[in-house]
């Protein structure tokens, strides 16, 4: 098969963090099948490259009707449907292409679940573009009947048809794939009192205010000294949400992004990995963390019920206060500590282990799990 891999934007080689993960799965379809995959951006600029092996264009809206008239692809997949790629792809010409749909978040959720980032000075455009957004949707659901829609979580899809106003009869649920290679487990015994946050600063999304909220009310304990703590990221909010704890000498702050194999490394050094949220559909560094057999203190929110159970795979907390209290009680209790974070790397080799979800995407593009 011929097919197109239609996202918003894509890696480079002097920017290869942007949408890494959709670079990821066709790596793992092309070593994995004989099919033909390539890649379009829509954007505003008109370039053609060869990233990793993989052939990459990018264009505006005209270019890629020219692509999909021309190139007779078997199949699209899309990866965050944007109302601009909508009014392409609803053309007579391009309606009746088979198309899997991968639905990751903003594209699909209204702007009033995002209303903890209110005072970000680009809130009021992203509004106005969110509004125009789930509507093109909507029509896109009532007018294409080709589509498969692929959804991380049964709560990402749940609140997409709440705030779209559509139902997604043709989809399922596949969790993102984690490289349980990568992130192996080790034992963290000895490592109960090392906490590791690595969150970007640069939305509420993450909660790092939380976060650091609850370890400066750590640090009231008397055996704070005890604590090793390394909060890792980068964003507007670094500064302001670690001030109050960056004169601890047992608080290491370091303000940059990581690697995958950074984090690993990390992940290998520490014990509990702290990252409460305010929305997620899955929580992939949380995850990752799980595969490395941290103890994840997480919140009880959204998505992270469906792939943690409190108490036996992870800690559920609501605010700070709870944070803090479950750092302490699972920090001093060795056999519960220990439970937790096998169960941890067990569940995410069940659940999310990336050969076993690959597997399942090329089942899916291949026609065999519709």
């Amino acid at each position: 098969m011929k097919i197109l891999v239609l996202t918003q934007q894509y890696p480079k080689d002097n920017d290869i963090y942007k949408n890494a993960f959709v670079h990821t799965r066709v790596k793992r379809y092309l070593s994995e099948t004989r099919d033909n995959y390539e890649v379009f951006v829509l954007n505003n600029k008109e370039n053609s490259y060869v990233y990793d092996e993989v052939r990459v264009q990018e264009g505006s809206a005209e270019k890629l009707r020219s692509v999909l008239a021309n190139d007779k692809y078997d199949k699209i997949i899309i990866h965050f449907l944007t109302w601009r790629m909508i009014q392409v792809l609803l053309e007579p010409t391009f309606i009746n292409i088979p198309k899997i749909i991968w639905v990751h978040g903003y594209e699909a959720l209204s702007w009033k679940r995002r209303i903890f980032n209110i005072s970000n000075f680009n809130f009021l455009k992203y509004a106005f573009v969110n509004r125009l957004q789930l509507k093109y949707f909507k029509e896109f659901l009532s007018y294409d009947a080709n589509s498969i829609f692929v959804f991380v979580s049964e709560w990402m899809k749940q609140v997409a048809e709440k705030d779209i106003k559509a139902n997604f009869t043709n989809s399922v649920i596949i969790p993102n794939g984690i490289d349980t290679n990568k992130f192996h487990y080790l034992p963290k015994d000895t490592l109960k009192k090392k906490i590791l946050l690595i969150r970007p600063f640069n939305s509420r999304k993450y909660a790092t205010d939380i976060a650091c909220k609850a370890l400066e009310l750590l640090s009231r304990e008397p055996d704070f000294s005890d604590y090793s703590i390394t909060i890792i990221g980068e964003g507007q909010y670094f500064e302001r949400d670690t001030k109050n704890i960056s004169n601890f000498d047992n608080v290491q702050l370091i303000n940059k992004f990581l690697t995958p194999d950074e984090i690993a490394q990390f992940h290998s050094e520490n014990g509990i990995f702290l990252c409460p949220t305010r929305q997620d559909a899955q929580g992939v560094s949380m995850c990752e963390a799980m595969s490395s057999g941290l103890v994840v203190v997480a919140s009880n929110n959204t998505a992270i019920p469906e792939f943690v159970d409190n108490e036996t795979e992870g800690l559920l907390c609501k605010n700070a206060k709870d944070i803090c209290s479950a750092i302490i009680k699972i920090s001093n209790d060795d056999t519960s500590f220990d439970n937790i974070s096998r169960n941890a790397r067990k569940r995410i080799l069940e659940q999310c282990d990336l050969n076993e979800i690959v597997w399942r995407e090329l089942k899916l593009i291949d026609g065999e799990n519709k």
